[in-house]
């Protein structure tokens, strides 16, 4: 007996023909609605990745520029600080060596201990002992004078009149490149330290005849760039560009100079990219290890390395480095650039050596970064940029789901 159903249908021939080519015609629809979308979306999907891949390498290819001009403008920059210490040290020898010495009575004379400092400028900085930064009183129309010898002797008297001649050249150079150093000076053999701005707040025990760069300048008495040191007023890690005062006899007088604040130099640079891409601009140097002044000296014992395994990259000043007050004896601890991935380091040390330029994906401090470096024409320095690695995706993974969302609706 067949089961009875609830309801009766009866169809006749004519719908029964038609549900029969509803069901031929819609089929093939749907077969080829489904293949359709299943194309547009691998579309999406690729117009999503082209579009990321397009954006990231217009990305990079703005940080490589970016890069490039900073070195650039650190080149230039250095070419013009070396070009003001080599006029400040003719200037100085011309002065020296006046027929005519300024009419300056010794009683008037602007000594550090007694000079009236009546300007103060959040370029020029003291820190305290816990690295709080506080202005420094400054002088912009007078050099400030330190006597090694007290009292100070008559030559060293004569010294300080011949060298006040230079003020106007001081006022005028200042004015136009106060922004690429700190401190001009003059110190001489015998004992005399003219220094511009003016300024005070000298140790007792200070003499600049006794600091490495003067060393250095004494024996080898040519253009030089130090390597970093504590600056003895401000506390400050500073490097300095150097000339030699020698007489037509051939007699060393002392030595011209320019200190230079790396890492306000970094900061500056690395402004338009900060907010966007959360950079890190490093300044390094090339270098032999064992060649090295004032960095870690701990080798792993009985290693042996070769001439690229000996050559490291020391980072002398950080964007984001924090200043702390240091006594001014102390020879700054440069340390060794390390990153997480295994060969990178060398990498880039081999590319540097070759003089080219170069990026790479990597991992420094446990974060992933984009690493671009430049060598610079001025020793072995390298200019370096950290872009988290997220933070140079995001733009192109942003415009992959705008295209993928588009096509999906």
């Amino acid at each position: 007996m067949r089961p009875r159903l609830p309801f009766n249908l009866k169809l006749n021939i004519r719908w029964k023909f038609l549900i029969a080519m509803l069901g031929i015609a819609i089929t093939p629809l749907l077969i080829a609605a489904w293949l359709e979308i299943r194309s547009i979306s691998a579309l999406g999907a690729e117009l999503a990745a082209d579009s990321g891949r397009a954006i990231n390498e217009r990305t990079t290819q703005v940080l490589v520029q970016t890069t490039r001009h900073y070195a650039e403008v650190m080149n230039r920059q250095s070419k013009t600080v070396e070009l003001i210490v080599r006029l400040q040290a003719k200037r100085a020898l011309i002065a020296l060596n006046s027929s005519a010495p300024l009419d300056q009575p010794q009683g008037k004379f602007p000594w550090a201990d007694s000079l009236v400092a009546n300007t103060r400028s959040s370029h020029y900085i003291r820190l305290a002992e816990d690295g709080t930064p506080m202005q420094l009183p400054i002088s912009r129309d007078n050099q400030s004078l330190f006597s090694v010898i007290k009292p100070p002797s008559a030559a060293l008297q004569d010294s300080a009149r011949n060298l006040l001649q230079i003020n106007n050249f001081y006022r005028e150079i200042q004015r136009e490149h106060s922004d690429l150093f700190y401190w001009q000076y003059v110190a001489l053999e015998n004992g005399l330290l003219a220094t511009f701005p003016g300024h005070s707040n000298y140790p007792e025990d200070f003499d600049p005849r006794q600091r490495r760069w003067y060393q250095a300048q004494k024996e080898h008495r040519a253009l030089r760039w130090s390597a970093p040191h504590t600056d003895a007023v401000t506390g400050i890690t500073m490097v300095n560009v150097t000339m030699p005062l020698v007489s037509k006899t051939g007699e060393f007088l002392g030595v011209s100079g320019l200190d230079v604040r790396l890492s306000g130099l970094l900061n500056a640079l690395q402004v338009p990219l900060k907010s966007e891409y959360d950079s890190r601009v490093l300044l390094s140097v090339l270098v032999d290890k064992k060649n090295m002044p004032g960095h870690n000296q701990r080798h792993k014992a009985g290693s042996e390395q070769g001439h690229k395994q000996a050559q490291e990259i020391f980072v002398v000043a950080e964007s984001a480095q924090q200043q702390s007050q240091r006594d001014w004896r102390d020879i700054p601890q440069l340390q060794a650039l390390t990153l997480d991935i295994e060969g990178h380091v060398e990498k880039i040390t081999t590319t540097v050596a070759a003089g080219r330029s170069g990026f790479l994906r990597t991992r420094w401090k446990g974060k992933d970064y984009f690493c671009l470096y430049e060598p610079l024409k001025s020793g072995d320095n390298i200019l370096m940029m950290f872009v988290p690695i997220e933070n140079l995706l995001d733009p192109a993974i942003r415009s992959a789901k705008h295209a993928l969302m588009s096509t999906e609706r």
